[in-house]
């Protein structure tokens, strides 16, 4: 098999893969529930979900929730892209996609996050 058919059927493999796999978001909740983060790899915000509870407390504090969520959740999505390719991109891809800043994770999953919202406010 020459390069270029190896490569298209690398492409093909990583297609069928991520089809099966569906779209790789990566999600964290903060402690209470009250705070959802979700990101594409590389940290693009998805979506964010603010509860009443986390409503009431101080903005910094918040804010401070949501990036540390967010963070959170770019390392969930980039380790779900690194899995789902990780059987049909060779080492030197795989690398290529860390120089882009999408980190492999070790096995985080839906992640709950600080005490910031487990003190009382």
């Amino acid at each position: 098999m020459d390069d270029v058919t190896r490569a298209a059927a690398g492409i093909k493999a990583t297609e069928q893969r991520l089809a099966r796999v569906g779209p790789v978001i990566g999600r964290a909740t903060s402690g209470d529930g009250e705070v959802v983060v979700e990101v594409t790899p590389g940290g693009g915000l998805r979506d964010v979900r603010i509860g009443p509870a986390a409503l009431r407390m101080n903005t910094d504090a918040l804010a401070r929730e949501i990036l540390a969520l967010a963070r959170r959740a770019e390392r969930v999505a980039g380790g779900q892209l690194h899995h789902a390719v990780s059987g049909v991109l060779d080492r030197a891809a795989q690398e290529e996609l860390v120089a882009l800043g999408i980190e492999r994770a070790e096995d985080e999953g839906d992640d709950e996050a600080g005490p910031l919202l487990r003190r009382p406010l």
